[in-house]
C-alpha cells in the first residue's frame, strides 16, 4: 500500500506538536488527558506511562523532528469510522540510529476539537526488515484503539 501524504494541515500538525511537547518534557500524564476519549478508553494512563516511558528509555531525547506530512483518512484499524489525520515526522532521538518514522494520529472529537487518538515510534530493539519477507518488521510500538493497529493504519 502507498500511503499519501497531503499539504500540511495546520490544526493537526499544531495538537501533534503540542502533545508531543508533553511527551518529550516527561510529562506523560498530561499528555493522556490531552488525548481523545477513545485513547483514554483504551489505555489506562499507567499503562500508557508504563508503554511510553520503555521505549523513550531507549531512545532518549528528541534532537530534532521534522514534519514530512499529512495524511487524511476516515478509517483506522480497529477505530469507528470518524474524521482522522496522521501527522508523520522524521524524528531523530539521543540514541538512535539516525532518524525515526514517528507518527501521531488524531481525530476530531463530538465537541469539534481535534485531539490525539494515537502513537507510533518503531521500537529502538526491533529489526528493520523482517529476514523472512524483507517487508518492514511490524515489532513496532503502537499505542492506538487496537493495538495490532499495523502503524496507525499506514
Amino acid at each position: 500500500m502507498v500511503e499519501v501524504y497531503v499539504a500540511a494541515d495546520p490544526v493537526a500538525e499544531q495538537v501533534a506538536r503540542e502533545w508531543l511537547a508533553l511527551t518529550d518534557a516527561g510529562r506523560v500524564e498530561e499528555s493522556y488527558a490531552a488525548s481523545a476519549a477513545l485513547f483514554r478508553r483504551t489505555l489506562t494512563v499507567t499503562s500508557w506511562s508504563l508503554e511510553y516511558s520503555a521505549v523513550r528509555a531507549c531512545l532518549g531525547a528528541v534532537r530534532s523532528r521534522l514534519l514530512c506530512g499529512v495524511r487524511e483518512t476516515r478509517r483506522m484499524v480497529g477505530a469507528p469510522k470518524a474524521e482522522y489525520r496522521v501527522v508523520r515526522f522524521r524524528t531523530v532521538f539521543e540514541h538512535g540510529d539516525g532518524a525515526l518514522d514517528e507518527r501521531v494520529a488524531t481525530m476530531r472529537e463530538a465537541d469539534g476539537r481535534w485531539r490525539v487518538v494515537g502513537y507510533y515510534v518503531p521500537a529502538p530493539w526491533a529489526p528493520r526488515r523482517h529476514p523472512c519477507c524483507r517487508r518492514r518488521s511490524k515489532h513496532r510500538m503502537a499505542s492506538s484503539p487496537n493495538r495490532k493497529a499495523e502503524a496507525l493504519d499506514g
